[in-house]
């Protein structure tokens, strides 16, 4: 299943818009990969964890207006990607700043730079990530976080305590709240 992997030399791929359906580990171990593109046909990046696993070279990626899920993690490790290119008619998923949210603005989907140290997650926002790779991704790097009284209801949103784990300075947060 990993049609692709582990191409060290490879510098750029192209889904094609035949593809409706890839799997994460199609395009895992290429650390020298710096753009992606994905057209319009591509539905669904499906399996879970990071898109390079190791530190990678990836600055851009296409996302298609087709495209209905991304999974948790999958830039995990994309410490050169410092913003989406998401096709701004895609009906599944906007981009407030540089970051990828649910259409209608409610979930946190996906964060480029994991070596950020400050992160505002907008009014609204009621999850964050779909799993815990964008959370352990989000999390692991930050010295503030700045969250709104949508996200911090613990009966709402107990993953935001599973990711307290990966932050410290979320468990000192949740700690004064709780």
């Amino acid at each position: 299943n990993q049609a692709i992997s582990g191409c060290k030399k490879l510098k750029e791929i192209d889904i094609p818009a035949s593809v409706k359906k890839m799997d994460l580990s199609n395009i895992v171990w290429n650390e020298s990969l710096e753009r992606v593109c994905l057209h319009n046909g591509l539905e669904e990046i499906t399996g879970e964890g990071p898109c390079l696993c190791r530190i990678g070279q990836l600055k851009e990626i296409s996302l298609p207006k087709t495209l209905r899920r991304i999974p948790g993690g999958m830039f995990h490790h994309c410490h050169q990607l410092k913003n989406f290119n998401l096709d701004p008619e895609n009906p599944f998923f906007t981009t407030i700043g540089d970051a990828i949210y649910s259409h209608n603005k409610t979930r946190l989907v996906a964060v480029p730079d994991s070596q950020r140290k400050t992160f505002a997650v907008p009014e609204g926002v009621e999850e964050i990530g779909p799993v815990n790779g964008l959370r352990a991704q989000l999390f692991a790097q930050l010295d503030q976080i700045f969250l709104t009284g949508d996200v911090v209801q613990p009966e709402r949103n107990l993953h935001i305590l599973a990711a307290a784990g990966h932050c410290p300075v979320l468990q000192e947060l949740l700690g004064k709240i709780l």
